[in-house]
């Protein structure tokens, strides 16, 4: 019924539907992404997916759709606590190369199926957002190891206007390479104002928060720092050491 509705009304530019705990599934969310894809309109939008039955079948199909829609401004996706894999990320990300007026995006993987592939595509498809501010991915809990961080690093030195960046691997299997070539990409970011990192319950230890803290410390633009590491591999005089690197004026910083 909403995708019908939604078909009507092509000239929108502004959604926001909350699937949440709902019996959405896969022929729900394909319906969803047939009711959007000519929508050309369209500045936001927000799609809550969390705690259904939704699968790749179902999400990849709505992420293909998204590649049509050249205006958006905004995008906001969660798919936490479904059964979604590598097969949905590939499809949102390559979807994201078109979206050349993207300013914010949010995607949330956390507790679900996906694993390197996906976070290897996200990242290579992020290099082509360079008008993105605003980047927020989580990948708790799922199959993602350096690889895929890795990949996320890479793709920094493309978002030349990035203010904002939250990334989530708390218990994921990233580790110090991992770590170490987001450190690497951070240097890039001189337009960085906020940035909120989750290594907790991961293997990054002593070497990766290093290459983390070496990564920020010349960002001058820096406004607020808030970054979780294992308490049991990194070591406290790691982490002052981190903390003198960060401490400037004017700069709210939080590190556990």
């Amino acid at each position: 019924a909403i995708g019908d509705s939604l078909q009507k009304m092509p000239q929108l530019q502004d959604i926001a539907i909350s699937f949440y705990r709902t019996q959405i599934g896969d022929v729900g969310a394909a319906r969803i992404g047939n009711s959007i894809q000519d929508m050309d309109q369209l500045r936001r939008l927000v799609l809550d997916f969390r705690s259904t039955s939704v699968g790749d079948a179902g999400a990849a199909a709505m992420g293909a759709s998204l590649h049509r829609l050249v205006q958006l401004q905004q995008l906001d996706l969660n798919f936490s606590y479904t059964k979604v894999g590598d097969a949905c990320a590939i499809a949102i990300s390559n979807s994201l190369r078109t979206l050349q007026q993207l300013q914010a995006m949010e995607i949330d993987f956390g507790d679900t199926r996906i694993c390197d592939d996906a976070a290897v595509a996200l990242g290579n498809s992020l290099q082509a957002l360079t008008k993105v501010e605003h980047v927020a991915v989580s990948f708790r809990r799922t199959g993602v190891t350096d690889a895929g961080a890795v990949a996320m690093g890479n793709s920094f030195p493309s978002l030349e206007q990035l203010h904002r960046i939250d990334l989530n691997f708390y218990r994921t299997g990233v580790g110090d390479a991992g770590a170490s070539a987001i450190g690497i990409g951070l240097k890039n970011l001189q337009q960085l104002h906020e940035i909120q990192m989750d290594f907790a319950n991961t293997q990054v230890g002593d070497d990766g928060a290093l290459a983390i803290g070496t990564g920020l410390e010349n960002l001058t633009q820096l406004q607020d720092v808030q970054i979780a590491f294992d308490r049991w591999k990194v070591g406290d005089l790691v982490k002052v050491f981190v903390h003198e690197k960060l401490s400037k004026p004017g700069v709210g910083l939080v590190l556990h």
